[in-house]
């Protein structure tokens, strides 16, 4: 038998008492690799206050102890997922005045040297965040009163897809306690429940360094394979877990992908304690808004009707709270907004949009029901092993 590999605190340092990935599986024995993954959970909520050294430390811990990972498959990527950018954050980081925005790498993920720790990547890793609905994206983004951001729509290309992790908790089975292998996966993907639902203070972000370990060495794997891991769906914590986010990598993103519109909106108030469960944005915003579906993937830019400033700055002037709005029910049937369309005159329209057009159906009273065919048809990743 092999002799333990210890690590610096005298535990084990990895699951598997293997040295190379080509012996036969050796695992230590389960009490250890509990004691273990205890030891990782006591440092839940500390690690920002690491010094340096022990921080380095503890990413190289994390990364040689799981050797053995358990990985739950999606049977495909999402056909439609949502993300929210923040105009005023973004232009405000730049010393720009706040606008709209005009290149799809404004609403991809942030340039390499503004990357930090977050729950799927470590540092200097590119990572595109999603969520799987609007809801969540609002959860996740929280904007606030003042706030301009971009609501971006993406949907899934024909024929595209890849390797996709699910965290999802383990089903209880007997058979998990008979098997020591067994056993031992469903510890881990415990232990991965755990730390992809932890509450972080994004002040704090090398807090995330679990979560965002384990999916850098799955999205990040050095040896390239059409099995490699390239997208992790994970439950909305902001959103108590009532909807799930996508986290992929960046640079295959607009390979499996297709930009389908960005719109602009305008923040007021936040809802006051707003339920988890309901499936409306966390704040309100001016009445009217304005989105662009014409991006032209050989230049990455967005183009606008010629009237996209000045409606720009009009609908700015509506967030000034000495002039609220005042919002009359009308009924269901009524939207609470209108997006108005900005789009470049000239664009061609491409056939996947067809989906996200708005449908008319007659009711049995002979009046006309306009539905809306983004939210009917918009599909939530189904879970595999």
């Amino acid at each position: 038998m092999a002799e333990d590999l210890l690590d610096e605190h005298g535990r084990i340092a990895k699951i598997a008492n293997n040295k190379f990935n080509t012996e036969k599986l050796n695992l230590h024995p389960v009490h250890k690799i509990i004691d273990k993954l205890n030891w990782y959970r006591s440092l839940f909520g500390k690690i920002q206050d690491l010094p340096e050294e022990q921080y380095q430390l503890l990413k190289k811990n994390v990364s040689t102890f799981f050797n053995l990972k358990s990985v739950v498959k999606a049977v495909s990527l999402p056909r439609h997922l949502v993300r929210i950018s923040h105009n005023t954050n973004i232009f405000a980081g730049r010393g720009m005045p706040v606008s709209y925005f005009t290149t799809i790498d404004d609403l991809l993920a942030p340039p390499l040297h503004l990357v930090k720790v977050n729950r799927c990547n470590i540092e200097n890793e590119q990572v595109l965040y999603c969520s799987l609905d609007e809801a969540s994206a609002y959860w996740e983004t929280k904007p606030k009163y003042g706030d301009i951001i971009t609501v971006s729509r993406f949907v899934l290309k024909d024929g595209a897809n890849s390797i996709c992790s699910v965290i999802v908790p383990e089903p209880f089975s007997t058979e998990n306690f008979s098997n020591p292998l067994r056993l031992v996966y469903s510890l881990i993907r415990e232990f991965f429940v755990d730390v992809f639902t932890l509450k972080v203070d994004r002040s704090r972000p090398r807090d995330y360094i679990f979560s965002a370990m384990i999916t850098s060495e799955q999205l990040f794997y050095p040896i390239q394979s059409v099995d490699n891991i390239e997208a992790i769906i994970y439950p909305s914590v902001q959103r108590s877990g009532f909807g799930d986010n996508i986290a992929i990598r960046n640079d295959i993103f607009l390979q499996k992908y297709n930009f389908v519109s960005a719109e602009t909106r305008f923040i007021l108030e936040e809802y006051p304690d707003h339920d988890p469960k309901s499936n409306e944005p966390t704040t309100d915003q001016v009445m009217a808004s304005f989105y662009s579906y014409s991006y032209n993937p050989e230049t990455g830019k967005i183009s606008y009707n010629f009237k996209v400033d000045e409606i720009f700055g009009l609908f700015k002037t509506f967030q000034n709270p000495e002039n609220p709005q005042t919002r009359i029910d009308n009924g269901p049937s009524i939207p609470k907004n209108i997006a108005f369309n900005m789009s470049d005159p000239e664009f061609v329209i491409p056939e996947y949009m067809d989906e996200f057009r708005h449908k008319s159906t007659v009711r049995e009273d002979g009046t006309e029901a306009n539905e809306d065919a983004e939210s009917i048809n918009t599909v939530i990743g189904v879970v595999g092993n």
